[in-house]
């Protein structure tokens, strides 16, 4: 599909796709004429898009008969006035012609569109209406179903006397207000912490203890023999998370060749 370069750009504009070999057209406006150009390609190409009559047009053209242009530059205030404008001009591709929204809010089906819904919907039903299971047929999807479970897995998973890092999960306490499982933990550092945390943030180790890691991480001084290694040069960390930072730094640095050693 070609297009004019100033399609390239944002802005507010009234655009058209327009059919080289019969001079048909379609009508819309956008926020982003480039966003829309692709959005439109990638639609036609794919066989979904939301004008039928284009999409007809496109298969049997091909795309390099169509063109994107540009046929006003507008406002934010004005854009769907202008586009109301060309709109009664009843573009050929354009499935509704009221400015807006693409739905069929507002429009009123011909006495022979409706005659033509109707007699596409007659004799439709649900494959399943009218039939009843047989008592084997029904005690073989409820062994079929067995075990399986819908909705949100947290709240079927029972974490009792299971660890989470330095927590260790006691027994269900309740459910949230979203209706989450929560479950009473004790942390194991000997502080006596008892509190109730919800089975996701345990599982996706949000929450790993009462802080007591964290404090052990920071000051080794404090009676930590073995704190964490820094992951550049390999020796043990005294300050933690400055040091982390600054390893951060060092490897961004390295990855850019911002600086070719330290």
């Amino acid at each position: 599909m070609y297009s004019e370069p100033a399609c390239k750009g944002k802005g507010p504009v009234v655009y058209r796709i327009r059919n080289l070999f019969n001079g048909k057209k379609y009508i819309g406006s956008t926020m982003s004429c480039a966003a829309r150009m692709y959005f439109h390609i990638n639609r036609l190409r794919r066989g979904t898009s939301s004008s039928l009559k284009l999409q007809r047009a496109f298969n049997k053209h091909g795309e390099n008969a169509f063109v994107f242009e540009i046929v006003e530059h507008c406002t934010a205030y004005n854009l769907l006035e202008r586009e109301q404008y060309y709109l009664n001009q009843k573009p050929e591709y354009n499935i509704s012609f009221i400015a807006g929204p693409k739905t069929r809010f507002g429009l009123k089906a011909t006495e022979q569109h409706r005659a033509n819904m109707s007699k596409a919907l007659k004799g439709r039903m649900s494959p399943m209406k009218g039939k009843k299971f047989s008592d084997e047929h029904k005690r073989k999807i409820s062994a079929a179903h067995k075990g399986k479970h819908s909705g949100n897995t947290n709240s079927r998973i029972d974490l009792t006397g299971q660890q989470f890092g330095k927590w260790n999960v006691i027994g269900l306490f309740g459910k949230s207000k979203f209706g989450q499982l929560v479950w009473l933990v004790a942390c194991q550092c000997g502080c006596g912490i008892k509190k109730p945390i919800s089975g996701s943030v345990l599982r996706n180790g949000i929450s790993k203890s009462c802080g007591s890691i964290k404090k052990e991480w920071i000051h080794p001084a404090r009676g930590v023999r073995n704190p964490p290694a820094c992951n550049v040069c390999g020796e043990p960390s005294a300050e933690y998370y400055l040091h982390g930072k600054f390893n951060g730094y060092l490897k961004r640095c390295l990855k850019h060749k911002r600086i070719q050693s330290v």
